[in-house]
């Protein structure tokens, strides 16, 4: 509870001397399914620059529940639980175009709370269960068996740093419409492989983000990201992972009103592990909606639900709720 007041804390203090205005960005919520999050790939990224001497700050909360029962061939996975992520970033334009990055997330993953309501959602639409009445609520349970025999078995809950990411953008193209910007990153080593926060080693990264405004002369904004990372080996499923992956991300982005947005993503990155189950080596897709309301000139509210599209390939749900701040 300490750190949400202190996530609360720093974005108030943000805001006391506000100068820039608060720019409208895509929705910033990657596949948290554990063993992916463990990589810390990044969320779908604006294809603006900050201008200089601009600073933004954001807080935000994730939550993803996770449920899948999967056998095939030599192979078996268990997952059943949550994890809630919180995290804190900043950006500040640096002048030329440029602009650094850092982001620091702090992640739980343990029964959570959310159980009862997926399961009762599903029977009252009448969707699949997907096995969710055969074992209790609110456990925690990410197993992987090979042979026979248990690879990496997570039954306790376990809370602490994930990898810290430093990030660095540059504004290629900036018109009326348009606009494209190329990021590097890297993730430093500060998460845990054993509390799976984080892999605990050093990767990086790059993308390219773009951004078409006024869609067909329409009130949409039409995004995309695409770009690739290096993966280092970790004792989850040392055999089974790959060591590099591309992810890709395309946004609509819809002025419902001068201060509301309404948005749609479609994501997807490649398989992290060389395995037949669907889960593990199956390309994952993962439909987010949400939006944002601005608040002030200087402040936004994101909100963002994600649902795995390709079924047990992503969480069962995501929420999300991020504040920003611009000075």
């Amino acid at each position: 509870m300490q750190r949400r007041y202190g996530f609360a804390a720093v974005l108030i203090a943000a805001g006391v001397q506000v100068q820039a205005e608060v720019i409208d960005e895509p929705l910033q919520l990657s596949n948290r399914q554990p063993f992916v999050q463990l990589f810390n790939l990044p969320p779908m990224r604006s294809a603006e620059v900050l201008p200089a001497a601009a600073t933004e700050w954001r807080g935000a909360i994730d939550v993803a529940n996770n449920f899948v029962r999967e056998h095939r061939d030599d192979e078996q996975l268990f997952f059943d639980g949550e994890s809630q992520r919180y995290e804190l970033s900043a950006r500040y334009g640096i002048g030329h175009n440029v602009e650094l990055g850092v982001s620091v997330p702090w992640i739980s993953c343990n029964g959570g709370a959310l159980d009862g309501f997926i399961d009762d959602w599903h029977r009252w639409w009448g969707l699949p269960r997907g096995g969710r009445p055969d074992f209790r609520s609110h456990q925690v349970a990410f197993n992987y068996q090979r042979d026979g025999h248990t690879e990496f078995n997570f039954a306790n809950a376990e809370s602490g740093f994930g990898d810290v990411q430093i990030s660095a953008a540059w504004q290629w193209i900036k018109s009326s419409q348009n606009a494209v910007a190329l990021s590097g990153y890297i993730n430093l080593p500060t998460g845990d492989v054993d509390k799976l926060t984080g892999t605990g080693k050093t990767s990086a990264g790059f993308s390219v983000a773009a951004t078409h405004d006024r869609l067909f002369d329409l009130p949409l904004a039409l995004s995309a990201n695409i770009g690739a990372q290096y993966l280092p080996r970790v004792d989850v499923l040392r055999e089974e992972q790959k060591q590099y992956a591309w992810f890709a991300d395309t946004e609509i982005n819809w002025v419902v009103a001068q201060d509301w947005r309404l948005k749609a993503q479609l994501q997807t990155h490649s398989a992290i592990y060389d395995s037949g189950l669907r889960a593990l080596g199956t390309n994952p897709v993962q439909l987010l909606l949400g939006g944002s309301v601005k608040l002030s000139p200087h402040w936004m509210l994101d909100t963002a639900v994600g649902e795995d599209v390709l079924v047990d390939t992503a969480p069962d749900v995501t929420l999300q709720l991020a504040l920003r701040a611009i000075y």
